[in-house]
């Protein structure tokens, strides 16, 4: 079966370097669900990549839930060309709650996340990377936009699933991971990756949710929210797992 006889487009929500994503729903259960589908011939196996890893982190709740794969007939594409149908979490990313932008640092902004929300999504997000981790992979591009966040309607308000394994590398395997520029950690830009890079990307990600604002590509040193109501323990979480020194980074997680 092909995708365009199983599923309906709703609308595009989202579109990347390699793949758009959609909202779909199944045109036989009615279910919603989210597609992806490559945007260009040569990014059909990275698809298909993805999707078998994300097979493999089934167990858990933090990660992306995979439906299944299935063959997406396009023009000029191979024959084998595959879309993957993921589950549908709300697809509100965290990145829709922040300013895009902090190159105006003085601006303020009212705090969305409290301390106690934070503190739960570090919960969160460390338990699904500790699960990317236990399978040999490495995230690498752990960012607000790649974190989606549930809605009222589903019922699973601020619980949150980790998406966009796209680029993400096992550690065997000699591929680079540069992440996104203003979420980069230091390593990253001479192309390593370790498991403590994921770390240093829940920290930054922690801190912009904190500030209320996105990293901008242009961004320079990370500075730790100066928050009155955000503790001293959990900034100074933030500071060590944002350290080039990757026991730092250890440590900093189990401050939150």
């Amino acid at each position: 079966m092909d995708f365009r006889d199983k599923y309906q487009i709703v609308q595009m929500i989202g579109r990347g370097l390699c793949s758009t994503a959609f909202l779909v729903t199944n045109k036989y259960t009615d279910q919603i669900c989210v597609a992806k589908r490559t945007r260009e011939p040569k990014f059909s196996r990275l698809i298909e990549r993805e999707a078998g890893i994300i097979e493999l982190m089934h167990e858990s709740q933090s990660v992306v839930e995979l439906i299944e794969t299935i063959q997406d007939r396009k023009v000029g594409f191979s024959r084998h060309n595959k879309a993957i149908i993921l589950g549908y979490s709300g697809q509100k990313c965290l990145a829709m709650f922040l300013k895009k932008s902090d190159m105006e640092p003085d601006t303020h902004i009212e705090p969305r996340f409290s301390q106690r929300e934070l503190s739960f999504y570090a919960a969160q997000l460390i338990s699904g990377i500790s699960h990317v981790h236990a399978h040999g992979y490495i995230h690498g591009d752990l960012k607000p936009s790649n974190i989606i966040r549930g809605d009222h309607v589903l019922r699973r308000q601020n619980y949150l699933r980790i998406i966009d394994f796209s680029g993400c590398r096992h550690l065997h395997e000699v591929r680079e991971c540069h992440g996104t520029l203003g979420y980069q950690a230091s390593e990253q830009k001479n192309g390593i990756t370790t498991f403590e890079t994921d770390y240093y990307g829940i920290g930054v990600t922690l801190n912009s949710l904190a500030e209320g604002r996105m990293r901008s590509r242009m961004s320079g040193p990370v500075g730790i929210t100066k928050r009155s109501d955000i503790s001293d323990k959990f900034k100074e979480g933030l500071s060590l797992s944002m350290s080039d020194n990757h026991e730092d980074r250890i440590k900093g997680l189990h401050l939150f």
